[in-house]
């Protein structure tokens, strides 16, 4: 079945053309296509990850009108200058207010609900204590009475955060194919979600070609290199959040060639190789791709990198990097 995938490309099925980097972006991205693949994990571990689907608010944030300041809960019309206001109660962050009288305050806290008839928050900077007749400067609690500073001007919906101001249970908070970042991440943990669906990663299969590598760690020999490509582009990838699928060193042979290619290509999303793209006697990559898909691109306007090559192999997207690291 693979095979009969890989016999309907031609041979010849080669661009000869040496493009500019635009045009070659161009063809590549236009065969590009959104693997229809996905998973969902926990938010605490989908730092990088691509979402699969539009992530839409399900809640409100605030899910309810709160106080933006420590002060006192209160109606705006009750604050003329000089008015000694009841304090009738005290609202903790978490704790649910009782219904607000006119011409009472309630002390409440950064974050708690702002209690039903109350339509303004005054910081408690703003305020002094009446005891008896003495006003004093401090902090009034439940039972004692406070008065606006003079000069104070207090309005409708001040120092209070509205439902819904931050975010409205609806919003499109990200569209499919968004990038997950620490920032995003906390931005879902605050609309309570503790799972996302995100595309499965990129299998990327990875293979290096030439007599002449070394991997590190071997001893150094008289005509060979190490082999920096394979370590570099394996970290790139899984910068990517990618899974490689490393096929390691390919010695510079058609027969290993083609065969690498093609068990990579059923196991793969993209295939990747690096050396062997160019037009030297043992660049067996060209030979070895076309030989079961074709190339769109080979050869691009820029030193040092000409010999880049874009096409498939039975069917899997391909790309054939340069030897030399630079």
């Amino acid at each position: 079945m693979q095979f009969c995938r890989c016999a309907q490309y031609s041979s010849t099925a080669v661009v000869t053309l040496v493009l500019t980097v635009n045009d070659a972006r161009t063809i590549i991205l236009a065969t590009a296509k959104f693997l229809d693949k996905s998973e969902t994990v926990f938010l605490l571990e989908s730092r990088g990850r691509i979402l699969a689907q539009d992530v839409i608010a399900a809640v409100n944030v605030p899910p309810y009108d709160n106080s933006a300041m420590d002060g006192y809960a209160l109606r705006a019309a009750d604050c003329a200058a000089g008015l000694s206001i009841p304090v009738a109660g005290i609202i903790y962050a978490g704790a649910m207010p009782e219904l607000l009288q006119p011409a009472t305050a309630q002390r409440i806290f950064t974050g708690a609900p702002v209690p039903q008839g109350a339509d303004a928050i005054v910081i408690q900077e703003d305020i002094a204590i009446q005891k008896n007749t003495a006003i004093q400067k401090n902090i009034a609690v439940d039972g004692e009475a406070i008065v606006i500073n003079a000069g104070v001007t207090v309005n409708i919906g001040e120092n209070i955060r509205r439902a819904g101001e931050d975010i409205a249970a609806g919003d499109v908070l990200f569209s499919a194919g968004h990038r997950l970042r620490a920032r995003d991440i906390g931005l879902l943990a605050s609309v309570g979600m503790n799972c996302v669906a995100v595309t499965t990663p990129l299998r990327v299969g990875l293979l290096c070609t030439g007599d002449e590598l070394l991997e590190p760690g071997d001893a150094p020999q008289a005509g060979k290199i190490y082999n920096s490509n394979r370590y570099l582009l394996s970290a790139l990838l899984r910068d990517l959040g990618c899974e490689v699928i490393d096929a390691g060193i390919v010695k510079d042979n058609l027969s290993a060639t083609v065969s690498a290619l093609r068990e990579l290509s059923t196991t793969a999303d993209v295939v990747i190789s690096t050396g062997g793209v160019s037009v030297g006697d043992a660049d067996y990559v060209k030979q070895a791709v076309l030989a079961q898909g074709k190339l769109d691109v080979w050869k691009i306007a820029v030193k040092p990198g000409k010999p880049l090559a874009f096409g498939d192999v039975c069917g899997t997207p391909f790309f054939g990097l340069p030897g030399n690291p630079v």
